[in-house]
């Protein structure tokens, strides 16, 4: 029995696998398919080799080869899924404390069925054990975690979060080894049974830290965004309530115009003159069929935002039965609009031909849905990052919030948001049910690239 402490390094190999197949799992991958299966074979070898080789050999070997795990599981899931070197490193961090874990669990029962319960030491006996332990803890904290699963996909780690799982991890690993590595401690254990023990509890109180640690990094992070969106939100209002007051001292001075070019008319005989005021006119009658779409807080918006682009060289042009979106508050009208026009604004202003610059907006009823699609060029490589378009912007932190509003609005009327970027032409589509019986399944996300 005394040659039983060391479980198989085989055990502990295949739990690290298990543990980043699990956070695999739970985040977006760059791609599925063959391609990911041939990674996890080839990282599974590379666990395998390592682990086993270590086993009974000198102590800085075996700290050595643990670090070289700990390697391997950051590359699987860096490589395997779409996130931050330090998400990464955060997910590394978890994975490899949970096969911990798992590993230490699954031998300390089999050593108590063999030592107390006087079991026979069958193969069978093994196989079963480590099948039954190993599905057990991998299933319950899957069962855990996937409450976050979306979450867990657009979560970022930063430093300052990154640090104290790092420190859970490294104690618990440390006091849960301590007794294999040297046993005149005050902290290590005498007998089997206590390095046991001793090991499974500190893997296990590290397994629940880190998962508490995790709910709390969530919590905090949706509380912090649900603020920004609002912040957004907001501000987009504002730009809305603004645009329409001063959209309203400019009718009332085109309409004092076009009394004044009236007035000149009737004193004038000059060609040339009446030629130009003849063209004042047209324009003063152009700018008046612009942007009536029906609905006021829309007209309000693009004529704010036409303005703003026309600085920048970027034409507006929209067609929109404005009339289909009574059903929408003017709050939420604003947070769609204003976010997706400012993001078009922002893309189109780096062409560098400026007649490239447009912005297309649509609005319009299909059957009983209110289809909306708002298109414009853009320069260069568009990448993506959970799902929403990376910023070019120096705050990264803060990107991709005018989207993820858009989302919000959309989901609320049971609508989908569907998101296309190709041949350097970008697309966003929502669709949202006008009536309250005809409901959207899919609400989530959608882009295609």
């Amino acid at each position: 029995m005394e040659t039983m402490i060391n479980a198989p390094g085989l055990y502990y190999a295949l739990a690290y696998w298990l543990g980043c197949l699990l956070y695999i799992y739970l985040n977006t991958r760059r791609r599925d398919g063959i391609r990911i299966w041939i990674k996890e074979a080839l990282a599974l070898v590379v666990m395998i080799t390592t682990t086993v080789i270590t086993q009974g050999g000198p102590v800085s070997v075996y700290w050595f080869c643990m670090a070289l795990n700990l390697l391997y599981i950051y590359l699987d899931i860096y490589f395997c899924c779409d996130v931050t070197p330090m998400t990464a490193v955060y997910y590394s961090v978890k994975a490899f404390i949970l096969g911990e874990f798992a590993a230490s669990l699954e031998w300390q029962l089999y050593y108590f069925s063999l030592q107390f319960l006087k079991w026979r030491d069958t193969l069978l006996l093994e196989i079963f054990s480590f099948v039954v332990i190993f599905t057990a803890v991998f299933l319950i904290m899957y069962q855990m975690e996937k409450k976050y699963k979306d979450e867990n996909r657009k979560l970022e780690i930063h430093r300052s979060e990154l640090l104290p799982a790092m420190a859970i991890a490294l104690t618990a690993y440390i006091i849960s080894n301590l007794s294999y590595a040297y046993s005149n401690t005050p902290f290590s254990g005498q007998l089997p049974i206590q390095i046991f023990i001793i090991r499974t509890m500190a893997d296990l109180g590290a397994v629940t830290a880190l998962y508490a640690y995790h709910v709390q990094l969530q919590e905090v992070k949706i509380k912090r965004e649900n603020e920004f969106l609002q912040n957004m939100i907001r501000m987009q209002y504002n730009d809305y309530q603004k645009s329409e007051e001063s959209i309203a001292i400019v009718n009332q001075k085109y309409h004092d115009l076009k009394h004044a070019i009236a007035l000149l008319k009737a004193d004038i005989s000059d060609s040339e003159k009446m030629k130009y005021l003849d063209q004042i006119e047209d324009d003063i009658r152009s700018y008046e069929a612009q942007n009536k779409t029906g609905n006021k807080v829309l007209d309000a918006i693009l004529t704010g935002k036409a303005l703003t682009a026309s600085k920048s060289s970027v034409s507006i042009t929209c067609v929109a039965d404005g009339k289909a979106m009574d059903f929408i508050s003017a709050l939420d009208i604003s947070t769609l609009f204003g976010n997706a026009l400012d993001n078009a604004i922002e893309a189109v202003k780096k062409l560098d031909d400026t007649e490239s610059r447009s912005i297309h907006v649509s609005v319009c009823r299909k059957k009983n849905f209110l289809c909306i699609r708002v298109q414009n060029p853009y320069k260069g490589n568009l990448a993506f990052r959970s799902r929403i378009p990376v910023t070019t912007k120096k705050n990264k932190e803060l990107h991709g919030y005018g989207v993820k509003s858009i989302r919000s609005v959309v989901e609320k009327y049971g609508g989908n948001l569907n998101i296309t970027a190709a041949h350097q032409m970008f697309e966003l589509n929502i669709l949202i049910p006008m009536s309250p019986d005809k409901k959207i399944k899919n609400k989530k996300l959608q882009i295609d690239i």
